[in-house]
């Protein structure tokens, strides 16, 4: 039976990546503990790309498909492509995205990865959990869990669509994610860099 590999990168998002809610993340934020976090994602994104840089340049061209957390699935035809948003947040400082455009210089496909819908809904949700002085409302938290399981969902279900036999990925995900629950039995996930670290306990089938 033929299988597919896909190499699962967990990602830590950087201030550029979350744009007008970085600020809100950031209040209330101790120098000292902003400095260790700023430390970490810097970490996280060399170990990210020194792994991407040691793989061999024919395995790295055509026969690489990158799967993006936030990444939006875009219509054919539309003026907003993948392509054009990948190259749009590589130019506002995304070191993320800035990886993504030097991938497909060499090659590689990135495949839109998500639904539009939900990451608006995500948005929102993001921005009343962050909003100054706002009370506690166990139904956002509750409804961001669903949301997020969702998302997790979709981003299985293309992988499992558009990742082609003999072809490799790499999903660069953040931790709080879990999508190997739903990914198709043929389709083996290999963790380079080591497990996420999720809070809580789900685990997927294939980790």
């Amino acid at each position: 039976m033929s299988s597919r590999i896909l190499h699962y990168l967990p990602i830590i998002h950087t201030p550029t990546d979350l744009g007008s809610l970085a600020g809100a993340v950031a209040s209330g934020v101790d120098a000292p503990s902003l400095e260790r976090r700023t430390r970490a994602v810097d970490a996280a994104w060399e170990r990210i790309e020194t792994w991407l840089a040691s793989l061999d340049a024919e395995f790295a061209a055509a026969t690489l498909v990158i799967y993006q957390d936030g990444l939006p699935v875009c219509d054919a035809g539309s003026a907003v492509s993948e392509p054009k948003i990948v190259r749009e947040l590589a130019e506002s400082g995304s070191r993320n995205h800035r990886l993504l455009q030097t991938l497909m210089q060499r090659g590689a496909t990135v495949m839109g990865t998500e639904s539009p819908a939900l990451l608006v809904q995500e948005l929102e949700l993001a921005r009343s959990a962050v909003t100054p002085h706002a009370r506690p409302d166990p139904r956002v938290g509750a409804r961001a869990r669903t949301v997020l399981e969702m998302r997790d969902r979709f981003i299985a279900a293309r992988i499992n669509d558009t990742l082609p036999i003999n072809k490799r990925g790499v999903l660069l995900l953040g931790a709080l994610h879990d999508p190997s629950s739903w990914l198709a039995d043929d389709i083996k996930i290999d963790y380079p860099l080591g497990l996420p670290r999720r809070p809580g306990t789900r685990q997927g089938a294939h980790a």
